[in-house]
């Protein structure tokens, strides 16, 4: 679905682009001004220390790909997860718009500093940053940490979503190491005790040999499947 990652322009962390496979343009041509749950005020705090700041936006880059990672996840192609994945995708291009919008006010005050530069020296070869190139470069804590939280709280509600979704379709329910535990140890009790009343009743040598060796069997297919499934593709 998502072909490669990093903002809609921004991720201004990186300034490159998410795209997705068709995506890109439900992307584009909606408006996700106003979605981000950052705080208006919060770009007025305090601003990130420069030596610090490169990792934080590194940081950010990281959260965003992980919570577009959760998208591509197979498990989640099913049809049911839909709305839920709409509704995460939202949340996301809505705080990488955030950062979109405050790349875009940072680079307008940064072409009048260039052009400033320019006039004051005529014969410098230094060339103004394209839109792409240019990186963020003011970031305040409380935006930092607003930004965090809210990609946080977009993948919990998502979470939250998939338990809904797979309480009302249990066929959808991943079957996890556990489930696959419980499920081997039941069928280990119920073979037991089926042997137990075969061997109570039946008196025969051959036949009682005959059940050892399919007992044998399972035991190693059993064997065999528990490594099987724990191969990792």
């Amino acid at each position: 679905m998502k072909k490669q990652i990093i903002s809609l322009g921004a991720l201004a962390v990186a300034s490159s682009l998410f795209t997705w496979d068709n995506k890109a343009d439900a992307i584009v041509t909606k408006d996700y001004s106003g979605k981000s749950q950052v705080n208006a005020g919060s770009k007025n705090g305090t601003l990130i220390d420069s030596r610090y700041l490169k990792g934080r936006l590194t940081s950010l880059e990281s959260q965003f790909i992980n919570a577009l990672d959760i998208l591509e996840t197979y498990h989640y192609g099913e049809k049911e997860y839909k709305d839920a994945k709409d509704r995460l995708m939202t949340r996301i291009l809505g705080e990488d718009q955030y950062l979109l919008e405050r790349k875009k006010e940072q680079y307008e005050e940064y072409k009048k500093l260039f052009k400033k530069y320019k006039e004051e020296n005529p014969t410098s070869k230094v060339k103004m940053k394209t839109f792409h190139q240019y990186t963020i470069e003011d970031l305040t804590m409380r935006e930092y940490n607003e930004l965090t939280e809210a990609l946080k709280s977009a993948v919990n509600d998502f979470e939250k979503d998939v338990e809904r979704i797979e309480n009302q379709h249990h066929d959808l329910k991943l079957f996890t190491d556990e489930m696959e535990e419980k499920a081997t140890s039941r069928v280990d009790d119920l073979a037991n005790k089926a042997y137990s009343v075969y061997f109570a009743f039946v008196r025969d040598t051959q036949h009682k040999t005959e059940a050892l060796e399919l007992k044998a069997k399972v035991v190693v297919c059993q064997h065999f499947f528990r490594q099987f499934s724990c191969v990792d593709f």
